[in-house]
């Protein structure tokens, strides 16, 4: 059987690389909405700080402008992910916190 989580196959292969799992919600410049389920592999311990800043240089790279980053607790799968950026009661239930809001009176 495949593991379907990341940080099982890396326990597997004896590596200690938690996976940290995010929803990023983010527009491109006609304001069309877009959610992007996202997976970090923690080689070290990344600050929430140093997590945002990547994601925000990442999707802005690609000239978007992001909303919101919510990390979803516990281990899930991108199919997973993706299922409860369209089903908010799934992300209530695994559990969630809200590491960036855009501030919407300064753009």
């Amino acid at each position: 059987m495949v593991p379907d989580f990341l940080s099982e196959i890396f326990k597997a292969a004896g590596l200690d690389m938690p996976v940290r799992n995010f929803l990023v919600d983010y527009r491109d410049g006609t304001g069309e909405f877009y959610h992007k389920p996202l997976q970090v592999i923690c080689i070290r311990d990344y600050s929430d700080s140093e997590i945002i800043n990547n994601i925000m240089q990442d999707v802005e790279m690609q000239n978007m402008t992001i909303d919101g980053i919510t990390e979803i607790r516990g281990e899930h799968s991108l199919t997973e992910l993706s299922a409860m950026s369209q089903d908010v009661k799934a992300a209530f239930e695994a559990g969630f916190r809200y590491l960036y809001l855009r501030d919407k009176k300064s753009h």
